[in-house]
């Protein structure tokens, strides 16, 4: 575990706590729960213990990955049985000895990179034997709850082909769990055949990988608790003192509902400092409305918007037409189960028509579906319709810096016949 290296490092070393705190200017109790065991040391905190300790950060982290093999079967405790664990793979007994060394290092690294991108330490991941699934399949789990299965092939390789057409190569159909794609699994004799003709042969280990890694991308805002925002907190503090009387107004489960919505829609949170500032200034303005203020945040973090959504400078997308954003505002009713719009079922199947229609044109040219609206109406718009249509990217024009241009593929509108 890493606080047990931490701890052993630090006596090697012949420092106490409030020294290590000093030097990486963090509190005592910092360090002391980072050696318990109750916290983790963000990314930065990771790299200065490596410096100060003449270790690497690999040599810290790969316990993070320790892969704990429990047995689930008739002879489980009751404390087996009531165990939660953040991120978990339960493997049938044919893919047990998929997990080794080489699934750990390709892991840690996505573990490494993930932080560096999004701003978010992923929790250890638990690995079980089941023996009540199938031999050759695979459940994943976020806190106990399954998220996502498959089944693997040993002595097979996985082909894609966005076509599902499969031409001259004989194999089991399939589908690539990682990004629900039409696949193959070939025997190992076809493997050259494929790569001749251009197909990507992936080996099971990798399929499995890809999919734990896709799966934890997806479910990141599940995964992050109060605990772990606390952590985040506390660490930005101790590098912005300006900020030091922030808490006293933010408390901590607001920080954690905005990071949440931030995370659902793939924003990532590294930069929380502009993200506290946002909330402090705007939080008397909108009397406390997490979402509000989450669309404020975003509005701030508008550079890495940008960056992760345009190409050369340019975002393609459809937008919404003005008459139906007016529409759509004067129908608003907040609940406490969420936004609920007054309209019309006939309105309702012509907006989610128009949607489906103009998202199409999207997909015929390979662009991600991006919906743009106004700062207004984007929030609501998009609790609303991702009802309907889920995994859709909704942005606004504060959103975008001025200097990107908009293509616009189609317009959001209503029939006015």
């Amino acid at each position: 575990m890493l606080g047990k290296k931490i701890y052993k490092l630090r006596k090697d070393k012949g420092i106490s706590q409030e020294e290590l705190a000093a030097q990486l200017t963090v509190s005592r109790q910092a360090i002391s729960k980072w050696e318990l065991g109750e916290a983790m040391p963000d990314t930065e905190n990771v790299v200065q213990l490596s410096r100060l300790f003449g270790v690497s950060t690999d040599y810290l982290l790969i316990d993070e990955m320790e892969f704990l093999i429990v047995k689930i079967n008739n002879e489980n405790t009751i404390y087996d049985d009531i165990a939660v664990y953040p991120i978990s793979l339960e493997l049938g007994f044919d893919l047990v000895p998929l997990i080794d060394s080489n699934i750990s290092d390709k892991v840690i690294l996505f573990k490494r990179k993930f932080a560096a991108e999004m701003g978010v330490i992923i929790p250890q991941i638990t690995f079980l034997d089941n023996a009540k699934i199938k031999p050759n399949s695979y459940i994943i789990k976020i806190k106990d709850e399954q998220v996502a299965k498959g089944e693997i092939l040993l002595g097979h390789y996985l082909i894609m082909d966005l076509s599902g057409i499969f031409k001259d190569i004989n194999g089991i159909d399939a589908i690539d769990p990682a990004h629900n794609l039409p696949a193959k699994w070939i025997t190992s004799s076809s493997v050259k055949k494929a790569e001749k003709l251009g197909y990507v042969v992936i080996d099971p280990r990798s399929v499995l990988e890809t999919h734990l890694c896709e799966v934890i991308k997806n479910h990141i805002h599940e995964i992050i608790g109060r605990a772990e925002v606390e952590q985040l907190l506390k660490n930005v503090l101790n590098k912005n003192p300006s900020l030091a009387n922030v808490p006293r107004i933010i408390s901590i489960s607001k920080l954690h509902k905005i990071l949440i919505n931030l995370l659902r829609e793939k924003i990532p949170i590294k930069n929380l400092a502009t993200i506290i500032e946002t909330i402090d200034e705007y939080e008397q303005q909108v009397m406390g409305d997490a979402d509000l203020l989450t669309e404020y945040c975003r509005q701030a973090l508008k550079r890495t918007i940008t960056r992760l959504y345009a190409t050369d400078g340019v975002i393609n997308g459809v937008i919404l037409d003005t008459e139906l954003e007016s529409l759509l505002l004067k129908s608003i009713i907040k609940t406490a189960a969420g936004v609920r719009f007054t309209l019309e079922p006939n309105i309702v199947n012509e907006m989610l028509t128009s949607t489906s229609e103009n998202l199409t044109k999207l997909d015929n040219v390979g662009y991600p579906r991006i919906i743009m609206t106004s700062p207004v109406v984007r929030i609501y718009f998009k609790q609303y319709i991702e009802n309907y249509l889920p995994d859709l990217i909704f942005l606004s024009s504060s959103e975008i810096e001025t200097k990107v241009k908009i293509q616009i593929h189609g317009i959001i509108k209503l029939n006015k016949e």
